[in-house]
Formats: structure tokens, sequence, C-alpha cells
């Protein structure tokens, strides 16, 4: 009854009845609210006069909300994404704040739980030089949704616990992906007539020159020297190439598409930070290539097995391009915006495109 009173007597003036500031102003309104109750509630006088009789029961100090993606935990790089994109479209973190915005994102709840689980069981989130991230994708012709995105490590400014505000998910901060970037050079070849049931040819090495060079030993100057993990040789399909990974299938297969094709694919499936400029500065200061002009520039074989960073959530967007039949749409974390009035704010964002 009592804190029922106190918010009530509160509406006359949040300043001046402050009960922080002005306490006995406050306990006073309070109790003339008890006493207008007691007057219309008479079964309930009893519990209404000791309410009256109660101190005024605030905390001793004031506990604010948290404010910002701090204060949105596990989903707090979503979050942060999620800001980013509005900004982006024209609703600064000003207005998100002070403008009275309904924000209805497209964060899944359930599978959010499901990935930050599935991610902290990968790498703990005080595991020290480790980061591991994930998002997923709904897949779809008119829009690609993000419905979650984790990080093993907890969103924060706590260096010494392994905190971190480093937008990990999104952003071109990771290491590479691997033999997963084989799929684009087996899309620049399927572009060009190659059959899904082709077969490629399986060297237990590959040797090529004019596709940038290695460093192990044994590898002449000037030449990209590639094995195989395992003792794969002979011949294989494509689908079984995919699944089982061969490192000089795809050199081989890279040497002969080419290696802009295989990079323009992997932009046009969803890696468009490849395409913006600067980031090329980190393999050759002199420049201001973006990462696909640069590795076309050198014609580096080696793109086929993923060794350069990329943005991981455009990696999850890829195979939601790929869900989609080849349509890519950029990633969404926003379902809808409402002003203040209720009114849809149209949010302004890339229009989709047949990627392959």
């Amino acid at each position: 009854w009592q804190q029922a009173a106190l918010l009530a007597g509160l509406v006359r003036s949040t300043s001046s009845l402050d009960p922080y500031t002005h306490p006995d102003a406050a306990l006073e309104r309070r109790n003339l609210v008890l006493d207008t109750m007691i007057d219309n509630l008479p079964d309930k006088a009893d519990e209404l006069r000791a309410a009256k009789a109660a101190p005024l029961g605030v905390l001793r100090r004031p506990d604010p909300l948290p404010q910002g993606c701090i204060a949105a935990n596990d989903r707090a790089f979503f979050c942060e994404y999620a800001m980013r994109y509005l900004a982006s479209a024209g609703l600064s973190r000003e207005d998100v704040a002070r403008n009275g915005y309904l924000i209805r994102t497209t964060l899944d709840p359930k599978v959010q739980d499901s990935v930050k689980r599935a991610i902290n069981e990968v790498a703990d989130p005080t595991a020290v030089g480790v980061a591991s991230v994930m998002s997923v994708i709904r897949p779809g012709r008119d829009a690609h949704r993000v419905v979650a995105m984790a990080d093993n490590r907890t969103y924060g400014l706590n260096l010494n616990a392994g905190q971190t505000v480093q937008p990990q998910p999104f952003s071109l901060v990771g290491d590479g992906a691997g033999s997963i970037f084989k799929i684009f050079t087996t899309a620049a070849a399927l572009e060009m007539g190659m059959g899904i049931n082709a077969q490629l040819e399986v060297p237990q090495t590959f040797r090529g020159t004019g596709l940038g060079s290695s460093t192990e030993p044994g590898c002449p100057p000037k030449t990209w020297c590639v094995k195989n993990a395992g003792v794969s040789s002979g011949q294989m399909n494509v689908t079984d190439a995919l699944a089982k990974s061969p490192n000089t299938a795809f050199a081989k297969l890279i040497a002969q598409t080419g290696v802009p094709r295989a990079v323009d694919m992997a932009v046009r499936l969803g890696l468009r930070s490849y395409a913006e400029l600067g980031p090329a500065r980190a393999y050759d200061p002199g420049t201001n290539e973006s990462i696909a002009e640069f590795v076309k520039r050198q014609n580096l074989g080696s793109f086929t097995l993923g060794p350069l960073e990329l943005n991981a959530l455009e990696l999850s967007n890829v195979a939601a391009t790929l869900a989609s039949g080849g349509m890519w749409c950029p990633p969404s974390p926003i379902e809808t915006a409402l002003d203040r009035p209720g009114d849809e704010v149209a949010l302004p964002t890339a229009p989709g495109e047949q990627g392959a």
C-alpha cells in the first residue's frame, strides 16, 4: 500500500516530491494519498493505517535502470549491431534514446539462448586471446533477418574479466574462415558452366606460378605450393570435394577459374566488406585498396583456402544467400520501428540482388 501511495503521489510533481531530494514532502504526500484511500476503502482501513505508520521505504540510494547495450547481457552484441544499423538508416542513437520510438527487432530469444550456449562450449568467455562468434540468419528472397548473434566474450568494459565492446561478430576483426571459402571458387566455376557432378582432379600436391608464393620448405621461389591434410588423391566429383575438402582440388580449380572470378563471387554472395576501400592497408600500407582489389591485383590463389580476416556476420549471410536461391539481401536486425504517435518509420536499406 505504501509503495502504491508514494507512486500515486509522485504524479503531482516528480521533482518536488522526489523521495531522495525531498523525503519529508514525499512522505506527507504519500500519507495524504493513504488518508484518501482510508476514506474510500473503509474495509481496508486497518491495512492502510498500518501503511501510513510505515517509513518511506525507499532504497538507501536510487537504483537506476542500466543504460545502453551493456544492459542487454547476452543480447548486447546484437543490440550494438541493431543500434549501428538504425544509425546507418538515419535513426541516431540520440533519436532512439530520447524520442519515444518502439523498435521491434528480429531476434528470436530461443535461438539466441541456444547459440550462446553453443558458443560458450566452444570457447570459455574468459579464455585468453580467443573470441568465438556465431550468428543465425533466416533465409528469404525479400529480407535476411538476423535471429541470433552471440559472442563467447561478455559485452562490457572490464578487460581484466575478458570483457570487450569490440564489434567482433559483425566487423572485419575475425580470423580467416579457412576451407569454407572453397564455395566461392566452386560457385564461380559453376557459373562458368561446370556441372555439379563434374570430376575434379585431386593431386597430392599442387604447385602454381603467378598465384602468389609459399614459404614452406622445398617450395620453389614465386610458387604457390599446396598439400592436402590427408592422403586424398585421384578424382572426386564436386559434391564429394566440397564435403571432404581436399586443398589441392580447389587450388587447381581456382587456377583454372581465375582468382578475380572467385573474389567477385564472394562479394556478390555476401562478403560486402571486401569491396570497401581501405582494409588492404593491413597487407600493403601504401594502398587504399579494398581487400577484393588487393587479392585480385596480387592474383592470390590462397584466397580459396580462406586465409583473410572477415566479417563473421557477412559469412553467415552468405549461407542465407545460398539458401535463398542465390538472392542476397543485407542482414537486418529490425522488424519495425514506430515513432511516438505509432506511425511506422521508413528505414532505407540496400535492395536485394541476385548474387548467383
